[in-house]
């Protein structure tokens, strides 16, 4: 079964051969990281990379306090060479960005052009990057995020929203206003709250969205798709053991029952991706 018969899923215009992502870890995932690994991810977010003169001097603070950091005299020359070296993949790229203003998302972009998914983190909680305007900053910031999104939806790229659960004063808001700016995705840590904040999410917004935190077992993947993510995605646990064995079982379970295809009730061994608040009745 070809990828896009099997999943049906699209990002950036390219196909996603496998609903399992690899999200950024700052200083760790870079394209090396994800060629590696490549074998068994559909898409991956690279980063995060700090973009302008307030979050690089952030992500220098964070590196003195001992965490790892992308840390370059020239962001642009040095995501140029990540973006290069994940051409000759299959996987569909995505650069995870931290910025102080709209106009230092828009100059990437600009560089880049749709070669690439431009990933807003309004994710980080680290204190020196929250004064610098970045990560949680957003979340409890919601207009500076729509500026941002907009600045980037300006030069007609495919944009994600990466946040964290339960920082926004109401999530379902927050899903709607990412949504209603123009963004395409929405990258969702879900901290400890599971699949009822998956399906939150969903409720609010149509946006492809990738559920994120601990989901590193095949039941865990389908609790997430049945509540409503499109992918998930990995991070501490990315190791290609890990990879490996989501995207088996998933695909294993895409050919045998079918993906988005569910006739069937629950009960009668239908695709649990549909309604399963409809299964047995």
């Amino acid at each position: 079964m070809e990828a896009y018969d099997r999943f049906e899923l699209l990002i950036n215009d390219r196909i996603v051969k496998t609903p399992v992502a690899i999200a950024s870890m700052a200083g760790i995932v870079d394209a090396a990281y994800v060629l590696e690994r490549a074998d068994h991810i559909g898409a991956a977010f690279i980063g995060g990379y700090s973009i302008d003169a307030p979050t690089l001097e952030a992500s220098r603070r964070m590196a003195e306090e001992g965490r790892k950091e992308f840390l370059y005299d020239d962001p642009l020359e040095a995501l140029g060479r990540e973006v290069e070296a994940l051409k000759q993949s299959d996987v569909v790229t995505g650069i995870n960005l931290r910025g102080s203003t709209p106009a230092s998302y828009a100059e990437v972009a600009r560089a880049f052009e749709d070669a690439v998914v431009y990933e807003i983190d309004a994710h980080c909680r680290q204190p020196a990057m929250v004064e610098a305007g970045c990560g949680e900053y957003l979340l409890r910031h919601p207009a500076k995020l729509v500026e941002i999104i907009r600045a980037l939806k300006a030069e007609d790229v495919t944009v994600s929203v990466k946040i964290r659960a339960g920082v926004a004063s109401n999530d379902a808001d927050l899903a709607r206003i990412v949504w209603k700016a123009g963004a395409d995705i929405i990258h969702a840590d879900l901290m400890d709250f599971g699949h009822n904040k998956v399906r939150q999410i969903r409720n609010a917004s149509p946006l492809t969205l990738i559920a994120n935190n601990s989901i590193t077992t095949f039941d865990k993947a389908m609790d997430a798709f049945s509540h409503g993510a499109d992918l998930v995605s990995l991070a501490r646990q990315s190791d290609a053991w890990t990879l490996a064995g989501l995207d088996a079982a998933i695909t294993r379970s895409a050919e045998e029952g079918g993906w988005y295809n569910a006739p069937k009730q629950l009960c009668r061994g239908g695709d649990i991706r549909r309604s399963p608040s409809a299964a047995c009745r």
